[in-house]
């Protein structure tokens, strides 16, 4: 890894400090930094297992997150916690809605309703959180030029280094063609054991 740290510093054709929702970006580092991949599997049998994938950031090695993959299950998770606040307060108001006696005791449901809210408003409160930050740092990013977000880019803590790894190509491809990334291979690939 010695010979890697070496290697080039910046690669001019992507600049990580230019905002893409397609892109996952970390939210300590302010950044679409590069990252690493990999997955972990819960549960023991095949029917049970959960395959969890996590993107850490190459700077701070947090987790980082995908702002156009995580959108629209921000303002569903908010929606249905919102939908079971007034659900349950409907419920209780008129118990007589539910008077048929297929759900006998109604407070038990009405707990269930606002436990199952609270649980889906916390994962979307923290989505919306990160989702903040996000949109306030691609706005700001919006507003400067382009030699100002070069300059962002170049002097960011975090600088993309060239590599010839599964995570490097993944990460460049958010940004470029695959073509694209094949030209980087070549541009940056033989400077990579100096």
């Amino acid at each position: 890894m010695g010979g890697r740290s070496q290697a080039m510093k910046h690669i001019p054709e992507i600049n990580h400090c230019l905002p893409n929702a397609k892109a996952y970006w970390c939210s300590k580092c302010k950044a679409h930094n590069p990252y690493t991949y990999s997955t972990s599997e819960t549960g023991d049998s095949h029917r049970d297992k959960i395959v969890l994938q996590k993107f850490g950031c190459s700077g701070c090695h947090g987790h980082m997150f995908h702002p156009a993959e995580t959108t629209p299950w921000m303002y569903g998770l908010v929606a249905f916690t919102f939908l079971m606040i007034i659900l349950s307060f409907y419920i209780s108001d008129n118990p007589h809605v539910l008077s048929g006696g297929e759900f006998g005791d109604t407070d038990g449901l009405i707990y269930c309703m606002l436990g199952l809210g609270t649980f889906s408003g916390l994962i979307g409160g923290m989505m919306v959180f990160h989702m903040r930050k996000w949109v306030g740092w691609s706005w700001a990013q919006r507003l400067k030029s382009a030699a100002q977000l070069e300059e962002d880019s170049l002097n960011h803590p975090v600088q993309s280094q060239y590599e010839e790894s599964e995570d490097f190509v993944l990460w460049a491809k958010q940004f470029l063609s695959p073509d694209e990334v094949n030209a980087l291979k070549e541009k940056y690939g033989t400077q990579q054991e100096d």
